[in-house]
């Protein structure tokens, strides 16, 4: 039975690990995170809080909540007992929080401490994949940036000779293919 349980907990892995793989942006990781814990552990409650200890946004959080955040002893917290079962588990990537996940009202509450296990260990993957999606993230923002300064003006903001030439060209073609 135990091998049965070990063997279903990789599978879950892989399968998980291999649809966030595919995703490019940090919500729809943390989506495909969420969707796989209400699937997985049938989790009426699914959050992910994308703060860590001294973001303003952290102090808008119950003092119980803020006080997990920022102990860095404790990687994940039980909450409540029998029906109202849940966890917080810190997401960490390279030594720095991303975030919280919460989860909780699960169909089977009895197994919450499974759930929490299996989530530990996977805390890292899910780590990597929302550190990934950041750096994804962030370089498509500086290739937008790129590419705007490099058909506009930086003084005017108004589009300069590269971006002419560009232009001129496309449209060259697509009137040189017209007249044939």
């Amino acid at each position: 039975v135990l091998y049965r349980r070990q063997i279903a907990d990789y599978a879950m892995l892989f399968d998980l690990m291999g649809r966030l793989a595919t995703y490019e942006t940090e919500r729809d990781v943390v989506n495909g995170i969420e969707e796989a814990l209400r699937m997985l552990f049938a989790a009426g409650l699914v959050r992910y809080y994308p703060v860590r200890c001294g973001d303003p946004a952290a102090d808008e959080l119950d003092p119980a909540f803020r006080s997990f955040l920022c102990d860095s002893t404790a990687s994940s917290i039980e909450r409540g007992n029998g029906a109202d079962a849940g966890f917080l588990l810190r997401i960490d990537h390279g030594g720095e929080t991303l975030g919280v996940l919460e989860s909780g009202q699960f169909a089977l509450p009895r197994y919450a401490h499974r759930y929490l296990t299996f989530m530990i260990n996977i805390a890292n993957v899910l780590g990597l994949a929302i550190s990934n999606a950041r750096k994804i993230e962030k370089i498509r923002r500086q290739e937008a940036h790129m590419r705007e300064l490099s058909t506009h003006d930086s003084l005017t903001g108004l589009f300069n000779r590269r971006y002419f030439n560009i232009v001129y060209e496309r449209e060259f073609k697509r009137s040189m293919r017209a007249q044939k």
